[in-house]
């Protein structure tokens, strides 16, 4: 068996790519010289969702005692979920997000309403992709001051209403969580005209909708993901002549065996 020290530093470097930023340091910190100055050279993808507070305080130790480590960080997830102890609150009385200058993706999870990120949000120029999970209504203002550079946005679909359309015009990969309406993504293909990926969590029919009123098509959506409850083969059908160049497509539906109809996806794929 290859013992991992004897291992190439490149190697061990794609390794630790796939690791989470506190575990590579709780891990390998103070093994050796070696691994103590390979740790330092790695991009730090941070993920503190379920991460215990000891771990959690450690790691915001180590950045205060060595400030060079915020420009590693490329991700962080921060969670104020019921087992992490208002996590969001402590992270941010000791560190601005704009602190972190090669900072890509920012995750932030049941923020509370005491927390105010929304003039932080607008500083994060290099930020790509934003994933904001909450079940609390309240926090919509965030939204509105998320930078114009995104590329990847994951919201409930009950907030997009409050983000200003100037904002997400660059954005091509797009994550909807509670119940989407076809009508809704209609919508979205007209005011996001760059979108390539699109994943719903629950997409519902209704069959008030007038088709006539349609005329957006997502013409560079290549990727398509949704969960049904219950299909309706016509209005999927229409949704999918909106998207003329879709390559991919994943549907889930626990609930409808109609779903399994092999005649009408024939005719669906073969239109």
């Amino acid at each position: 068996m290859m013992d991992f020290e004897s291992l190439p530093n490149e190697i061990l470097l794609s390794c630790f790519e796939y690791l989470n930023g506190p575990d590579i340091f709780h891990g390998f910190g103070g093994l050796n010289c070696r691994f103590n100055i390979l740790i330092q050279n790695v991009p730090l993808y941070v993920n503190f969702e379920h991460i215990r507070k000891s771990i959690f305080d450690q790691f915001c130790t180590r950045i205060l005692l060595n400030p060079v480590m915020k420009s590693a960080i490329y991700s962080l997830r921060l969670s104020d979920a019921m087992d992490t102890c208002n996590q969001i609150q402590v992270f941010l009385h000791f560190f601005h997000l704009n602190e972190f200058p090669n900072l890509r993706s920012l995750t932030l999870i049941d923020i509370e309403r005491n927390i105010s990120l929304e003039d932080i949000l607008s500083l994060l120029s290099n930020l790509r992709e934003f994933y904001f999970i909450t079940k609390y209504n309240h926090r919509h203002q965030l939204l509105a001051s998320v930078p114009s550079t995104l590329r990847v946005l994951s919201v409930s679909e009950s907030f997009l209403d409050f983000i200003p359309i100037d904002k997400i015009l660059s954005v091509t990969h797009l994550i909807l969580s509670g119940s989407v309406y076809p009508i809704q993504l209609y919508q979205i293909f007209k005011c996001l005209p760059m979108l390539k990926y699109l994943k719903v969590e629950n997409l519902c029919f209704s069959s008030n909708l007038d088709l006539s009123l349609v005329s957006s098509k997502a013409v560079h959506l290549t990727q398509f993901i949704a969960g049904i409850r219950l299909i309706q083969f016509d209005s999927l059908e229409f949704l999918f002549k909106q998207m003329p160049n879709l390559k991919n497509l994943n549907l889930f539906s626990p609930y409808s065996k109609e779903i399994c109809d092999a005649y009408r996806w024939e005719r669906i794929i073969s239109s």
